[in-house]
């Protein structure tokens, strides 16, 4: 079968591979299309896979062979599966950590999404598949498991009606957090330096838009919440300057939500007795949960989350290293990478 795999960051191409075989309680997925996640570009750019590795995890296809004993799906049924499953049982999945759980963190698709075929396994078939109903473009539910890991994020995030957010980064990530949000009954500002993106939030529902390199975001959050700061800050970046703003943008007693790592590690600091005096929690979210894709996938199949028109490029496969540099410049919101009619 081919599949785009990844060598460098300069050469990332199409080969020839085996194709996965299953074993019983798991499905061989023809894959349909594939997302780009921003993980995806940071393991191209920064190198941090092996040579030899193939990417993708924002995965929808159709059934091509079903495992022995599987009986909730069938042959040609299209489904939108995620690449880790949770056990929902153990001790971090009791205690919300489910990104934690062991059967998390050794569950995945093989060989990864950018291939045509994938080997689903037994515990992903069980907790994290699912059928997708034929009203239901791929390019609306390819985003059940992006949508997945903003919900949890909401979910430790304490959100109350009435409550002004900031969301720092307005690009596809940032405008599912958007809707979210406004589902919460909390209202939004969105922040970001591209004007095209501020334009693009303000139809997704946010009520105030800012350009912090062309307007004075201070003093815009302090008048638009009687200068008290935000509630909360979603940020869907990770650097000092940004955790540094926020600091300055938050009221007392709010909430600094960080949706953003830093390949390769980024070492911050901040006055530990301005955090304990100001009684400002500072948290992170790393992915999902089979709640919350359960959920995300309900949102979607049911309208409550537009996700089909943040996609902003269609590109083949042979193009996933194209697809990275324009994210990168960006030149792109979301690339979709079509596989298979």
């Amino acid at each position: 079968m081919k599949a785009a795999v990844f060598y460098s960051k300069d050469d990332v191409h199409i080969e020839d591979i085996p194709k996965p075989s299953i074993g019983p309680g798991e499905l061989l997925l023809k894959v349909a299309a594939v997302g780009l996640c921003g993980s995806d570009i940071d393991k191209i750019m920064y190198e941090a896979v092996p040579p030899g590795t193939v990417l993708g995890h924002e995965v929808v296809g159709t059934v091509a062979v079903l495992g022995e004993g599987v009986e909730s799906f069938r042959i040609g049924e299209r489904v939108v599966v995620a690449h880790h499953a949770a056990c929902e049982e153990c001790h971090y999945c009791v205690c919300g950590s489910f990104s934690k759980c062991s059967l998390f963190r050794s569950t995945n698709l093989h060989p990864g999404g950018f291939a045509e075929f994938i080997r689903v396994p037994e515990p992903n078939v069980r907790l994290v598949a699912f059928a997708i109903p034929d009203d239901i473009a791929y390019e609306r539910i390819i985003f059940t498991e992006p949508l997945a890991c903003c919900v949890r994020a909401i979910e430790r995030t304490r959100l109350q009606p009435g409550d002004i957010v900031l969301i720092i980064g307005m690009g596809a990530i940032g405008l599912l957090f958007t809707q979210l949000v406004k589902l919460q009954g909390a209202k939004v500002i969105g922040s970001d330096p591209l004007t095209d993106r501020l334009e693009f939030a303000k139809g997704f529902g946010a009520d105030v838009v800012i350009n912090p390199s062309l307007d004075p975001l201070e003093d815009l959050v302090r008048e638009a919440t009687e200068g008290r700061g935000v509630d909360t800050i979603i940020s869907t970046v990770a650097s000092q300057p940004v955790l540094d703003q926020a600091l300055s943008l938050v009221r007392d007693g709010g909430m600094i939500h960080f949706f953003a790592g830093k390949r390769g590690g980024l070492n911050v600091s901040l006055d530990i007795n301005e955090l304990y005096e100001r009684e400002v929690g500072i948290i992170t979210t790393y992915s999902s949960s089979p709640r919350a894709l359960r959920e995300a996938f309900r949102l979607i199949a049911e309208g409550e989350i537009r996700t089909e028109e943040l996609i902003s490029h269609r590109m083949p496969l042979s193009e996933v290293l194209e697809g990275v540099r324009m994210m990168v410049r960006h030149e792109a919101r979301k690339v979709y990478f079509e596989v298979a009619p």
